[in-house]
């Protein structure tokens, strides 16, 4: 057996390319939500790098917030890479734990004490959440309960976190019924679909929305953190949910149902 480093084969430069052509006509089809996701990446960026700013950390709640949040920004920007790349359903199976990351952020801050939970894997979503409604209610009562109650929807992300029909084909733009049109599918992606990649791109671009305003409450005593939020990141949240809701209707989805 030696030690030398092996050639690249013909099939992976090929797929490297590919990538770069796909992303490449990816970002000229997308709207505003690229403005959006990035504008958000690199707040959060900011925000992150502030919350670590003094180095080595002892304190486990605050080192759990950093891993959960440093977790949930490498699955946003996988799933964003992977959806520039045409993969569609790839990029779907991120969405579960990006969506439940903000929920552990909250329950962290409201109850540092449950960083023992998370670090042994013991911690449910559904006990986070119960946790971030009792104290909405606390701090007015029923607003935790309605809050609660508008979470049951997040199901759908479960859904595509697993493998079956859903997961692996209704993302893709392929058709498995005779007489209707269907694309040919290369392995590894690279076909380009508009609809599918500028709704996957709006989903990914609003989990970042969130998870800067969770970021910024979770990391809220770190100074550098409160002036971030306060000087830019407030106005830039609130501001480009007007946006993505531009961009859901501009693809035909009604930001109240489903698509139309």
């Amino acid at each position: 057996m030696t030690n030398e480093k092996p050639v690249a084969q013909p099939w992976y430069m090929i797929q490297k390319r590919r990538d770069i052509e796909a992303a490449e006509v990816s970002e000229t089809v997308l709207g505003a939500e690229i403005g959006v996701f990035v504008g958000s990446m690199e707040l959060l960026a900011e925000m992150l790098d502030a919350a670590f700013a003094g180095g080595t950390v002892h304190d486990l709640p605050t080192k759990m917030k950093l891993a959960v949040a440093n977790h949930a920004f490498n699955l946003m920007w996988s799933a964003w890479v992977d959806t520039l790349g045409g993969r569609y359903d790839a990029a779907s199976h991120h969405w579960r734990s990006i969506d439940e990351s903000p929920d552990i952020l909250g329950a962290l801050q409201v109850k540092p004490e449950l960083a023992k939970e998370v670090l042994h894997g013991r911690l449910k979503i559904g006990a986070a959440r119960k946790t971030l409604g009792n104290e909405l209610n606390r701090l007015e009562q029923g607003k935790g309960d309605d809050w609660l109650s508008n979470q049951k929807w997040r199901h759908i992300h479960n859904r595509f976190a697993h493998i079956d029909g859903p997961a692996v084909s209704a993302l893709l733009p392929i058709s498995i019924n005779d007489g209707e049109s269907s694309v040919l599918l290369r392995p590894g992606g690279g076909v380009i679909h508009e609809w599918n990649l500028r709704a996957s791109a709006a989903s990914i671009a609003e989990a970042a929305l969130n998870l800067l305003f969770w970021v910024a409450f979770a990391f809220q005593h770190v100074k550098q953190v409160e002036e971030i939020w306060e000087s830019k990141a407030r106005e830039f949240n609130i501001n480009n949910r007007h946006i993505l809701g531009e961009c859901a209707r501009d693809i035909g989805v009604d930001v109240g149902g489903g698509r139309s």
